[in-house]
């Protein structure tokens, strides 16, 4: 839908964002772009964030060839990019053509032309273009009567809808012109009010993005009536049965949705929050339900204790039992996501601007040895190597990598206590240890003279504890050691492979 040259900008955009730092050929190698035309793309983003948002050389690429984001802009770079992103989005029409049909259930073609100013044979020529993209979310666009909407499978055009508008939008701009994010949040119930204020403001932009677009449906009678297979009711009854995250269907807004569709509607809203707001699930309510899948005997549960026990035979690291559950809990979440949509899973995934990244590229002994053990195990390859990605992701983040540091504070007897008690309240036990032992250190921290006997370890002058610079610096300093051990780590991985 979005032309090919306005989605490679973006990608090389977000890679550098991603990055301290990258190089023409990284770019071009990991991008699979020329570097003729990464170069014009670089160029071509500068111009843009210039005319755009007065952003001056943005970019910048030294005379080693080392790309990075202006220093003054870092802050907000990822801010930037979004904006940038959304205004390319913006200067396509078969996009805005899309996000009115997505924001009215039904509009009339007069509106439709007077919105976009084009031309009636214009309009013709948009909707023949969008209706074949849609084709492979099984959404159709209906003219009838010269009034317009998007029809097909009701899940699926929900599904379509929300990560458009959310990943396109935001939380920079609200799409909908019919109504307010602040007359929706009066609509909101009070349970939800009550712990909106623990969540970031895109996580609630996004929560009344997903209200809207149902009240939008159900205003119009679009509702959800399908038969579940057995296998997906099961999961979801069990879901709502140890959490309701549906409250809002509840609430007195919503009490027109008739009775027939009323608990479909209603295990799909919660799933659907398990998935797209998975920040308003309480992270116990997952522990709990990853241990209630372990004892369940219904058909996605005994997948998913099957495909956890043959996975633990090859895990490289060891899993609290904590951890257990929430492996179970992802692992059913995955399965029904991906039997929901079928072979549309990975046209979804193509909604994502950058495209959602997993490890279906990475290659090591490890991730193998899942691949394997999965595919035993599942008859669907490509449902195989997400299972596996997932696995790998999950267990990879229980590595341990440890910075260690070694305080050597001559000047005040209590700043070694004040060092720990500061650097604990701050960093997991884990991953930041204080040593006694000089030769084992990464960091010395000290407020005298101290030559580093290694090139590895590094000397930190630490001269006041009231020094909210040098705290900076060396918090700074802290976490570049700890990513510099783990990408080690991971590189030393990659080499036994």
């Amino acid at each position: 839908m979005i032309k090919h040259s306005i989605l490679r900008k973006l990608n090389v955009l977000f890679y550098i964002i991603r990055k301290e730092s990258t190089s023409l050929a990284e770019l071009s190698q990991q991008l699979n772009i020329p570097k003729r035309t990464v170069k014009e793309d670089l160029k071509n983003i500068n111009e843009l964030m210039q005319d755009e948002f007065l952003l001056d050389n943005f970019l910048l690429s030294s005379r080693q060839g080392v790309i990075t984001i202006h220093p003054d802009y870092q802050q907000d770079a990822v801010k930037n990019a979004y904006s940038l992103k959304l205004s390319l989005l913006k200067s396509q029409m078969i996009f805005n053509l899309c996000v009115l049909l997505i924001t009215n259930a039904t509009i009339s073609k007069d509106e439709l032309l007077d919105t976009l100013f084009i031309s009636d044979a214009y309009l013709t020529k948009l909707t023949v273009q969008l209706k074949q993209f849609l084709k492979r979310y099984r959404i159709e666009i209906d003219s009838t009567n010269d009034h317009y909407s998007l029809t097909g499978n009701e899940l699926d055009v929900r599904l379509f809808s929300y990560i458009l508008l959310q990943d396109s939008f935001q939380s920079l701009e609200w799409p909908f012109t019919t109504v307010t994010k602040e007359q929706i949040k009066q609509m909101v119930p009070e349970e939800i009010l009550k712990v909106s204020h623990t969540i970031s403001p895109t996580k609630r932009h996004s929560l009344y993005l997903l209200y809207q677009l149902l009240r939008s449906r159900y205003d119009h009678q679009r509702f959800l009536d399908f038969e579940l297979p057995p296998a997906i009711e099961e999961v979801l009854e069990l879901m709502v049965t140890q959490y309701d995250g549906a409250c809002v269907l509840h609430a007195s807004s919503y009490e027109d949705i008739p009775a027939v569709h009323y608990r479909q509607e209603q295990l799909f809203f919660n799933f659907i929050q398990h998935i797209f707001t998975p920040d308003s699930i309480p992270y116990q309510v997952k522990i709990d339900l990853g241990r209630l899948y372990s004892l369940s005997n219904t058909g996605f549960c005994r997948f998913s204790n099957e495909i956890y026990d043959a996975f633990m035979t090859i895990s490289k690291f060891p899993i609290p039992e904590e951890s257990a559950h929430l492996y179970r809990y992802y692992l059913v979440l995955l399965k029904t996501l991906y039997a929901l949509v079928e072979d549309r899973f990975e046209n979804f995934l193509d909604l994502y601007i950058p495209k959602s990244v997993f490890h279906l590229g990475t290659e090591n002994d490890y991730i193998a040895a899942i691949r394997q053990t999965m595919s035993e195990r599942i008859d669907d390859p490509r449902q195989a190597a997400y299972i596996s990605s997932l696995l790998y992701s999950l267990s990879t983040s229980e590595k341990q990598t440890q910075v260690t540091l070694y305080l050597q504070m001559n000047k005040n007897f209590m700043a070694i206590h004040a060092l720990k008690s500061r650097l604990g309240a701050i960093f997991n036990s884990e991953n930041i240890y204080i040593t006694e032992d000089y030769s084992k250190a990464d960091i010395v921290v000290t407020d005298s003279l101290e030559k580093s006997t290694t090139e590895d370890k590094l000397i930190f002058y630490f001269d006041s504890l009231n020094n909210d610079d040098a705290w900076e610096h060396l918090l700074m300093l802290i976490r570049k050691r700890y990513m510099k051990k783990r990408e080690k780590l991971n590189f030393e991985e990659k080499l036994k492979s």
